[in-house]
């Protein structure tokens, strides 16, 4: 139970790849097999939410974060129309 303390402590308010780090240093960091086993099954199973926006934004082009959880902003005050001067 110690161990989840100290995720809970250490992880705070944070989300998304900081989370994901958080985790990922405890994990690292635990000398413990089953505390480390532990902080892998929680990583792997965080990182899903994290690796389905990425991997939509890489392959099809479309940022789909409600949560605002990924490293990527949308700006919607940039158009995504090729300006007329630019030719390709």
């Amino acid at each position: 139970m110690e161990g989840l303390k100290r995720l809970v402590l250490e992880a705070g308010n944070k989300k998304g790849g900081a989370l994901l780090n958080v985790i990922y240093r405890l994990m690292i960091n635990s000398s413990d097999k089953a505390l480390h086993d532990l902080f892998e099954f929680v990583l792997e199973k965080a990182s899903v939410p994290y690796i389905t926006i990425l991997k939509k934004w890489i392959f099809e082009g479309k940022l789909e974060d409600p949560f605002e959880e990924f490293v990527v902003k949308e700006n919607f005050e940039f158009k995504k129309e090729c300006p007329e001067n630019v030719k390709g």
